[in-house]
């Protein structure tokens, strides 16, 4: 197991590279959007994990997706078939990427069951090995990554849902994201400051 350290400040939980906190952007907020149709939905209600996108960005008027998520998703839905239902949050005739700055990747962010994430992860990290670490010239020290993951854990009456945003190199991706989703029901967020994790270090 990496070294894993978390802080929580206030509410938000600190990561090297990466910030967990609550939110109420679960399964249910995606399947009520007014730009899916009925059939999508009753679709996205079989899914494990769904691909979202992000909304108001940059006053768009309709929800858009980082530049070659198709690629991505289509990558995760073939490594993960027949273990997970993988679907994506949009109508194809509303499907629209958006190119950034070539320094910073930004992948599609996910919504996953607590079981679902650590599959998603893994599978998602394949996918940016793949991408960087074969690219002729690309240096994953030096490109940044962003990626939300919304991990929803249903037990018994109660459903919690944390949102990892991850913001940092490449080459730190998995062993962070790993770390974080094994040790997801370790993690409280919580007003009162503590250190959680199979290894703490106060100094740290």
């Amino acid at each position: 197991m990496p070294h894993f350290v978390v802080r929580i400040i206030g509410k938000v939980v600190k990561v090297s590279h990466a910030s967990i906190e609550q939110t109420d952007k679960g399964f249910a907020y995606w399947l009520a959007r007014p730009f899916l149709t009925e059939d999508t939905r009753a679709k996205l209600q079989k899914a494990e994990a769904i691909l979202i996108p992000r909304e108001g960005f940059r006053d768009q008027e309709i929800p858009v997706f980082p530049v070659r998520t198709e690629e991505m998703f289509q990558f995760v839905r073939d490594e993960l078939a027949g273990k997970l239902n993988v679907d994506i949050a949009i109508e194809d005739s509303e499907y629209k990427e958006l190119a950034l700055h070539s320094a910073l990747l930004i992948i599609g962010g996910f919504v996953v069951t607590a079981l679902a994430a650590p599959l998603v992860v893994n599978v998602v990290s394949e996918y940016l090995n793949r991408r960087l670490f074969n690219a002729p010239g690309s240096d994953p020290d030096k490109t940044v990554v962003r990626f939300e993951l919304t991990i929803e854990d249903r037990v018994g009456d109660a459903t919690r849902r944390m949102q990892v945003k991850y913001d940092g190199p490449a080459s730190q991706f998995q062993n962070t994201m790993q770390s974080i989703v094994a040790n997801q029901k370790n993690i409280t967020l919580q007003d009162a400051p503590r250190i959680v994790g199979p290894e703490t270090d106060a100094n740290s």
